[in-house]
């Protein structure tokens, strides 16, 4: 998947956690309604059920989208479905379920990895597991936070795509550095990076351009600043408000 854009072509726009003022996040539900408003693509958040399947769910417990404390790693997959998210009583979604719609469609996933430092491994290879079976690998991209995560990623899926994620708040402006000097070196396999939007300064795009890394920025819903992004030459935008950056893009 060529996910460099040139000058003339706007942006990748891509649903985070897919359409969450139709849907619960995360769920079949909020990546059908983002599709039909004119996503591109779907940013979405995988992890292990405690059963060993690649599942949807951005946080390690279901607390804050069904108030229930428990951790996904503790349920199996059946018992996880059991669960019933936001109004729509929606339910978390293999990750090969996500997948499949969002192809139907014919758009692109960004697949990110979530870290369980004691289980990597087998998230990367649930992971594989699931593209391989439904021949997704040229329609997905992999981003994590963690380094450990993509170069698994790496060995795994050396087809794959990988961005390092990163903000100046929880990654650190030093280790942003040093990771994107590990990867300048070809220490730290990477195709592209996702950072957090106001790092996107002139500076930040011409190394990534030089490096020939594609550049998607998070979580973007001002439509001014996606203006700037765009002129700035970044390759995607990750946003909770795809309308509104879709109209300012195009009337730029």
């Amino acid at each position: 998947m060529l996910l460099r854009r040139s000058p003339l072509q706007a942006p990748l726009l891509l649903a985070h956690r897919g359409e969450c003022s139709r849907a619960c996040e995360n769920t079949l539900e909020a990546f059908e309604a983002a599709l039909l408003a004119g996503a591109d693509g779907i940013e979405l958040d995988v992890r292990r059920a405690g059963s060993g399947e690649a599942i949807v769910l951005h946080d390690a417990d279901l607390r804050r989208v069904h108030g229930s404390p428990r951790r996904a790693a503790e349920l199996s997959l059946e018992r996880l479905r059991e669960h019933r998210l936001g109004p729509g009583r929606a339910r978390i979604p293999r990750l090969e379920e996500a997948l499949e719609l969002v192809l139907d469609h014919g758009a692109c996933v960004n697949v990110e990895l979530k870290d369980t430092p004691e289980d990597r491994a087998g998230l990367v290879e649930a992971v594989r597991v699931a593209i391989e079976r439904l021949g997704a690998a040229e329609h997905v991209w992999f981003s994590s936070f963690h380094p450990q995560l993509l170069i698994r990623a790496r060995l795994a899926c050396p087809q794959i795509p990988r961005a390092l994620l990163f903000d100046a708040a929880h990654t650190g402006p030093l280790r942003a550095r040093a990771l994107l000097a590990a990867a300048r070196m070809g220490l730290l396999p990477l195709e592209g990076v996702h950072p957090h939007h106001p790092l996107c300064d002139p500076r930040f795009m011409r190394a990534q351009r030089r490096r020939g890394a594609f550049v998607i920025a998070w979580t973007v819903n001002d439509p001014a600043i996606a203006r700037r992004l765009y002129a700035a030459g970044v390759d995607g935008l990750i946003t909770d408000d795809i309308p509104s950056i879709r109209r300012a893009i195009t009337l730029r």
